[in-house]
């Protein structure tokens, strides 16, 4: 048995013939389309592991499929490795892991029988919702502006994080999050220990933090409460307000640099999803500035704009 994963790319790369390569028992190639670019690449090799199979359903579901738990970790590193050079020589400008399609593939007849589910695609989205916008709120906005302008590249960042977190970017999103909080709040100050002490300074960062932490629980987020009370312990910071800055503050430095040879946890391009709970606290405590300097924008009773 085969198991074989296909990858969705974009790119400049033009081929006229059949790239088709095996390397240390994985067979690699690309797949273009009619007008010869690139579009995939696929990766397969010998598979021992568990394959999905249909299962009797019941009254609410006529057929399950149980899709197993597949290993398909060094065929992902091939293709990360591909797009990744590919970006230099191939003009590879996305590598879309998240989307890709799985097939298993017998080498004999009785292999061929043990299937039930040839192949399947694994597309990772979050549900998407219609948003009203009703016309006294696109006026009130704009009443507001002279009061609100200065909201414009904060909230500007806070929309490219929401656009890097939909599309499964976390450390992106969190970077780019962080970015409106620092703008708002951060005093200018560059430093860990600077920052910390310019947030905290500010009563709007500490009510956005309890709320977000209270938000948090409530929606029962088990696994997001789990990661932030591991984080919190690992870095031996409190659940305190200050200790949920100093872990915000940590990740910021974590993710903005990198080593090669570093065996710290660092936020790359190929890991954005490790730090999904980070960038989902921090959207919360953004979510929650905005209705607070919304209000202050409605009520008109800030005098000082945050520098």
């Amino acid at each position: 048995m085969k198991i074989r994963i296909t990858v969705p790319v974009v790119s400049s790369a033009v081929v006229t013939e059949d790239v088709n390569e095996t390397n240390d028992g994985v067979t690699i190639g690309l797949i273009k389309n009619e007008s010869n670019v690139v579009t995939h690449i696929f990766a397969e090799e010998k598979h021992n592991g568990t394959i999905p199979r249909t299962e009797p359903g019941d009254e609410k579901v006529k057929l399950y499929i149980n899709f197993g738990n597949p290993d398909t970790k060094n065929l992902e590193s091939v293709i990360n490795y591909l797009g990744a050079v590919g970006s230099f020589w191939w003009g590879i400008r996305s590598v879309s892991i998240d989307d890709l399609k799985m097939e298993f593939i017998p080498e004999n007849d009785a292999e061929k029988k043990s299937l039930s589910v040839l192949s399947f695609s694994n597309k990772k989205t979050f549900p998407k919702r219609k948003i009203e916008a009703p016309a006294h709120q696109f006026r009130d906005i704009l009443k507001m502006r002279q009061n609100w302008d200065y909201i414009t590249v904060p909230m500007s960042f806070y929309r490219e994080g929401n656009v890097e977190f939909d599309n499964f970017r976390f450390k992106n999103a969190f970077i780019n999050y962080f970015f409106m909080l620092e703008g708002l709040y951060g005093d200018g100050k560059s430093g860990k220990a600077g920052q910390i002490k310019a947030f905290l300074g500010h009563p709007e960062v500490h009510d956005a933090v309890t709320k977000a932490m209270g938000s948090i629980r409530k929606v029962n987020a088990d696994k997001h409460l789990a990661k932030l009370t591991s984080l919190l312990q690992k870095y031996n910071y409190e659940g305190s307000v200050e200790g949920v800055i100093s872990l915000l503050v940590h990740t910021r430095g974590i993710l903005s640099h990198f080593y090669v040879k570093s065996s710290q946890h660092q936020g790359t391009p190929l890991n954005q999803s490790d730090f999904y709970t980070e960038a989902y606290l921090l959207q919360a405590i953004l979510i929650h500035i905005h209705n607070i300097l919304h209000m202050q924008a409605v009520n008109l009773t800030f005098t000082d704009k945050p520098k």
